[in-house]
């Protein structure tokens, strides 16, 4: 990602984002740690829903309806 800055600031500029650094909205390290694993991560959220917490939304339409408000903040393109 040693290239990110300098592109993202490129393309900010050229779609009159609101965010043209883009350490400000992702941490490649974070990202790296995560898809670098040597280990697969498996999670259960069963307790959650023995504990009450049994809200959720589908994840596609999340990442939609995310991807719309980004879109009309003009955080991304």
């Amino acid at each position: 990602m040693c290239a990110a800055r300098r592109v993202w600031r490129e393309i900010a500029q050229e779609n009159a984002l609101v965010k043209p650094d883009v350490s400000k909205l992702a941490s490649w390290w974070h990202t790296d740690a995560d898809l670098g694993r040597d280990q697969e991560c498996v999670n259960d959220t069963t307790k959650l829903r023995d504990y009450g917490f049994d809200h959720f939304r589908e994840t596609r339409a999340a990442f939609l309806d995310l991807f719309t408000q980004l879109r009309e903040e003009l955080i991304i393109p």
